[in-house]
């Protein structure tokens, strides 16, 4: 396995990851469907060909799939790094969507006891919120870093201008670095490549 330095973080994670949009058995959005069994059998194998990054995402499969990763990577919790994201609907409630300060603190104590973690490795923003407060997603995001919930802060599905904006304000602040932006990348959506790609090199 290859692997890359995360971000300017010392840390490494394999080139190749393991998306969890699949896990979970009541296969909403038409995905898969897979089963702690098959789930299991499936992080096995990426831990032993040396995989250990693992991405998933609190409205995936309305939680199930947070669940299940959990329990896939009990046993491998301190050799990998976990990340999962905030922002999409997560219920009926007028305000169980977004990053407000309301929306991420709870959706944060969800996803640590659905992934059954005392932190997320990595914890990204699902997106650019046009209702959030700015200042306060970002102070929100810090003091889970502050009291050790989350080691990375991270973006996912921003624009080029959006994440300037974002890091120029951490910046300022001395507060902590967002390390990685996780966008929709494709054969037919290419659109990051006129703005976000950038090259790093691989080691062994």
């Amino acid at each position: 396995m290859k692997y890359l330095k995360y971000g300017n973080t010392g840390t490494y994670v394999s080139v190749l990851g393991f998306g969890a949009m699949t896990l979970g058995e009541k296969n909403v959005w038409k995905l898969g469907g897979v089963n702690q069994e098959l789930s299991d059998k499936m992080v096995k194998l990426c831990i032993d060909n040396g995989i250990n990054l693992f991405d998933t995402a609190d409205v995936y499969d309305e939680g199930d799939s947070e669940r299940i990763l959990g329990k896939s990577l009990r046993d491998y919790r301190d050799q990998v790094m976990i990340a999962t994201k905030v922002r999409a609907r997560t219920g009926e409630g007028i305000n169980e969507l977004g990053l407000s300060r309301h929306h991420m603190i709870i959706e944060l104590r969800k996803s640590l006891e659905r992934l059954e973690t005392k932190w997320i490795d990595i914890y990204q923003y699902h997106g650019w919120d046009v209702e959030a407060n700015i200042n306060e997603m970002i102070d929100t995001m810090q003091s889970f870093v502050d009291q050790g919930k989350v080691f990375y802060p991270a973006l996912s599905n921003f624009a080029a201008w959006q994440i300037a904006y974002i890091q120029g304000i951490v910046e300022e602040r001395g507060y902590a670095r967002y390390e990685s932006a996780q966008m929709n990348y494709n054969l037919i959506n290419r659109d990051v490549e006129y703005s976000l790609i950038l090259q790093k090199p691989y080691i062994q």
